[in-house]
C-alpha cells in the first residue's frame, strides 16, 4: 500500500517534469512525436515506482514502415503505460475524453493529437471516429481499445464497431495486440498499484482486405485472435471465459 500512495505522488511529479517541457516543445512544433518521446520517460519512470515490469513479443510480426490500425484488449489504467513503452513506431490513440481534462497530461496528450472520444453520444463519437480514419489516412498508426472500457474480470468484453468500420474502409491492416496481467496489477476501480509484470504481445497483422466492408467477419477474427493469444500465453482463465479451452504455455519475454 505503501509503494502505491508513493507511486501517486511521484507519477504527479513525473507528469509536471515530463509534460511542462514537452508542452513548450510541441508548441513550436505541433503534432510532432515531442510528446511521445517525453511520455515514454514518464510512463517508464511511473511503472518503475511501481514495480511494475513489460515484457514485448510479437514485434518482429510488424513492418514498422507501414501505418496499422491497433486493436487491444483493456485492463487496467497501466495499459496505456505499457504500450507508450512496448509500441515500435510513432502512434495516436483514441481515448476517453474526460482524460484531456486532466491537468498538463491533457493539454499533453492534446497537443500530441490523440484522439477524445465520448461515446455517450453518438454524434460526438462518429467525428471522434472520423477524425481517426484522416489521421490513419495521413500515414499515422492508431490504437483504438474495442471493449470501450476497461474490464473487471479478464473477460473480453463486446467489441464496439467503429474501429472495425474504420478498418475495412480504410483497408489498412489490423493488429490485434492482447495485455495480459495489468488487471492483477492495477483492478478498475483500486487506486493501489502492486508490482509484477505485464506481457503485451503484437499478433500478425490482419489483412482488412480479405474481409471487405464485413466488419462483423473482421471483428470475428480479431476477436479469435485474441483469444487465441490469450489461451496461449498465461491468459487460460481469461479465454476459458471468452469461450476458449484452456491449455498451457509460457511467455518469454521481450
Amino acid at each position: 500500500m505503501f509503494r502505491s500512495y508513493i507511486t501517486i505522488v511521484m507519477a504527479v511529479l513525473y507528469t509536471i517534469v515530463t509534460g511542462v517541457p514537452a508542452i513548450i516543445l510541441t508548441l513550436f512544433r505541433p503534432g510532432s512525436d515531442v510528446v511521445l518521446w517525453f511520455g515514454r520517460y514518464w510512463a517508464r519512470w511511473i511503472l518503475h515506482t511501481a514495480g511494475v515490469k513489460i515484457e514485448t513479443s510479437g514485434i518482429e510480426n510488424l513492418d514498422t514502415n507501414r501505418t496499422y490500425i491497433y486493436l487491444c484488449n483493456h485492463q487496467s489504467n497501466l495499459d496505456v503505460l505499457a504500450l507508450i513503452l512496448s509500441m515500435p513506431t510513432s502512434f495516436r490513440i483514441v481515448a476517453k475524453k474526460f482524460l484531456f481534462y486532466i491537468p498538463i497530461f491533457g493539454q499533453c496528450i492534446w497537443l500530441m493529437g490523440m484522439i477524445p472520444i465520448d461515446r455517450k453520444r453518438r454524434s460526438s463519437a462518429i467525428l471522434s471516429l472520423q477524425k481517426a480514419a484522416r489521421r490513419i489516412s495521413s500515414g499515422t498508426s492508431v490504437i483504438f481499445f474495442p471493449e470501450g472500457t476497461r474490464s473487471t474480470d479478464g473477460k473480453l468484453l463486446p467489441f464496439k464497431k467503429g474501429a472495425f468500420v474504420i478498418a475495412a474502409q480504410a483497408k489498412v491492416p489490423v493488429v490485434p495486440v492482447t495485455v495480459e496481467g495489468s488487471g492483477e496489477l492495477l483492478p478498475k476501480g483500486s487506486p493501489l498499484v502492486r508490482p509484477g509484470t505485464i506481457r503485451i504481445h503484437y499478433g500478425r497483422p490482419i489483412p482488412t482486405a480479405a474481409c471487405g466492408t464485413n466488419k462483423e467477419e473482421l471483428m470475428s477474427v480479431v476477436r479469435a485472435a485474441m483469444l487465441e493469444r490469450l489461451q496461449q500465453k498465461g491468459g487460460r482463465q481469461e479465454a476459458r471465459r471468452g469461450g476458449l479451452p484452456a491449455t498451457r504455455a509460457t511467455s518469454g519475454p521481450a
